[in-house]
This record gives C-alpha cells, sequence and structure tokens, in this order.
C-alpha cells in the first residue's frame, strides 16, 4: 500500500484568516476563501494520504522524515519547490508550482485537480 504525503506552503490559507492549520488541517472550517477546504475533501476522497502545511523548509523536512512516505506531491514556489525536491531525496516528489495571485508569500492557489489527477494516477482510491 502506498503511503503519500501532501505537504502544502502556509501561504495558501487566507491571510487574515484566524484559524491555525499549520499543527492541524482540520481546524479549517470549510468558508471556501482559499483552497484548504478543497484539499481536505481530497482526504475524504482518497485513502492513505495525509496533508499537513508546512511554515517553513525545516518543518516540511522534519515532517518528511516521521511520515517516511513513499510518494510526495509538493506545493510550493518554484524556488521552494526546487530546494525542497532536492531535500527530500531519495523520496520521489510530484511538485505543483502554486499560483500568485497578487504577492509570494500570501493568499496563493494550488490547482486542486492536478493533485486529484495524480492522486488517481496512482491509484490511493
Amino acid at each position: 500500500m502506498k503511503k503519500i504525503a501532501i505537504l502544502l506552503p502556509h501561504c495558501i490559507q487566507k491571510y487574515d484568516c484566524n484559524l491555525k492549520i499549520t499543527n492541524n488541517i482540520e481546524n479549517c472550517k470549510m468558508c471556501g476563501l482559499c483552497d484548504i477546504s478543497e484539499i481536505i475533501r481530497l482526504k475524504d476522497e482518497f485513502k492513505h494520504i495525509s496533508i499537513k502545511v508546512a511554515t517553513g523548509g525545516t518543518l516540511a523536512r522534519l515532517y518528511l522524515k516521521e511520515e517516511r512516505p513513499n510518494l510526495v506531491i509538493a506545493v510550493a514556489c518554484k524556488r521552494d519547490l526546487t530546494s525542497g525536491v532536492r531535500d527530500s531525496f531519495p523520496i520521489p516528489v510530484y511538485g505543483v508550482f502554486n499560483k500568485i495571485i497578487n504577492t509570494p508569500c500570501k493568499d496563493t492557489r494550488v490547482a486542486v485537480d492536478e493533485i486529484r489527477k495524480v492522486l488517481r494516477e496512482v491509484g490511493t482510491t
């Protein structure tokens, strides 16, 4: 059975949201103002995935060391994703660039459908 980790940057959460999701993504109230609610729905749709929001590379590396997944789907900006893929070796990583809407590191978006497509291809349902 494949163990898949989805690793997200904290910047995809609405910047002025009062809810802290970095320690538990389930703290989201599913308001739909950011992509976190759609990401949480992936947990219901696909089995054997874990989802974690990291505030930086050190926390992301710690999470991967603890989880030891067979595959990582990582969402980040180009610079962070490039270094993150190198840091995760030998774990295979499928990278998804986040969409910078106005400014980096604030209210970014993610192509949830692309993540869903990867999960279907690797057969986690």
